[in-house]
């Protein structure tokens, strides 16, 4: 079974732990936050916040864990470290076994920059690869970081792919692909049906539909050329 037909058969339950200082103050973080919270079943936990006795998070009803937080110095900020160190050695390869674990990261330089050639020389993943080595440690699924750059920079069309890119990264066990990613929205405007969207007329709501019915059309399109491309 792969990973997107399990995901089908039930609801994914993440828990997403935030690394930063200053969390009210940084509009990036407010955006992500709001954004799980409305869109997604996603619990958050500031690092900040925790209290001594509360610093062992219970992961067992959750099926992947994602630590979010912004670059620092080309690496986690020092609260994520300092939590690792005190409390990851607290759990067993049972607990964490087979569990995924993501990574949310915010960036205020340009993506050409962390690449062989820019001005960085080394990419995310590279820098960030020792989460990578953890998650084999205790032999969970480690997927694909989602980058986040220069947010502050973005136009609002921009920030609002972010949006759903960022809802897919959390909903899904994947860091997903083209097909996977459309089919995903078009679940959604599914659920966004004529009386949620206060829709009335008889007219609009039917023209809702054929939009909805022309998606998925398009999508079906796209998945055979997909198929054909594989078989070459």
């Amino acid at each position: 079974m792969s990973i997107e037909e399990g995901e089908m058969m039930t609801e994914i339950r993440t828990l997403c732990i935030i690394a930063h200082p200053d969390i009210a103050s940084s509009s990036s973080q407010q955006f992500l936050i709001q954004t799980g919270k409305t869109a997604t079943n996603t619990t958050y936990i500031d690092l900040a916040t925790l209290n001594a006795s509360e610093s062992k998070i219970d992961f067992s009803t959750y099926h992947q864990i994602i630590f979010q937080f912004p670059l620092y110095w080309y690496q986690a900020p020092a609260v994520l470290k300092q939590w690792l160190d005190d409390n990851w050695h607290l759990y067993s390869k049972n607990e964490l076994s087979g569990k995924t674990m993501g990574i949310v990261v915010v960036v205020g330089q340009k993506a050409q920059q962390y690449q062989l050639g820019g001005t960085e020389g080394r990419t995310v993943s590279e820098l960030l690869a020792s989460f990578e080595l953890l998650a084999k440690h205790y032999q969970m699924h480690f997927k694909p970081i989602f980058s986040i750059y220069q947010y502050h920079y973005q136009s609002e069309k921009q920030k609002m792919r972010l949006l759903w890119r960022y809802c897919y990264y959390l909903e899904h066990l994947d860091a997903g692909n083209f097909v996977s990613m459309q089919r995903y929205l078009i679940n959604c405007a599914r659920r966004l049906t004529p009386d949620k969207l206060v829709i009335n007329d008889a007219v609009l709501k039917s023209q809702w539909e054929v939009f909805l019915q022309h998606l998925e059309q398009s999508a079906d399109s796209i998945e055979e050329i997909v198929d054909l491309k594989r078989d070459w």
